[in-house]
């Protein structure tokens, strides 16, 4: 279970970046506001941040802990009956996703920015998957491979981080 105090000084040290990555890919052609997600957003909503960019609409960014992996993971699983971010982004929450990964300097590596419209309608998260249980044995997720987004046409923009985000 997380401790959402940890988790929320964890998410108010990446602000700029999410605004940073964002203004990069849809530059001075839209207005972004962004705030930390509350506790009962996080939960019912799969977000770390509520990010309305006024040409996109809402964007919810999560950012992943230094991990190895390069794909788009989403919790399909939690045995305690609590709606997963599967079933949320399902519902339709969101239309685009920044995902995005770092070291453990919290530096920015790579993100992703995901058209969740176009995995809804591609059908990815309705394909038959594999799921992985986390180590604490109460969650699982599903992972979507980042050719996969590409070929659905659902990858928005794919890029390394340089010194600037």
């Amino acid at each position: 279970m997380s401790d959402f105090g940890t988790d929320f000084d964890f998410q108010e040290r990446h602000k700029g970046q999410v605004t940073a990555i964002l203004r990069r890919v849809v530059g001075k052609m839209a207005d972004i506001t962004i705030r930390t997600a509350s506790d009962n957003e996080d939960k019912k909503q799969s977000t770390d941040y509520i990010v309305e960019v006024s040409v996109v609409g809402t964007v919810a960014a999560r950012i992943r802990r230094n991990t190895n992996f390069r794909d788009l993971t989403i919790r399909s699983v939690r045995t305690n009956g609590t709606k997963t971010e599967l079933a949320k982004i399902k519902e339709g929450f969101a239309r685009w996703y920044l995902y995005i990964w770092h070291d453990d300097n919290s530096k920015v590596l790579e993100w992703i920015i995901v058209d969740l419209d176009k995995v809804r309608s591609a059908n990815l998260l309705d394909a038959e998957r594999k799921t992985i249980m986390n180590k604490d044995g109460t969650t699982g997720f599903i992972n979507i491979a980042i050719k996969e987004l590409k070929d659905a046409n659902a990858l928005v923009h794919h890029a390394k981080a340089s010194g600037d985000v």
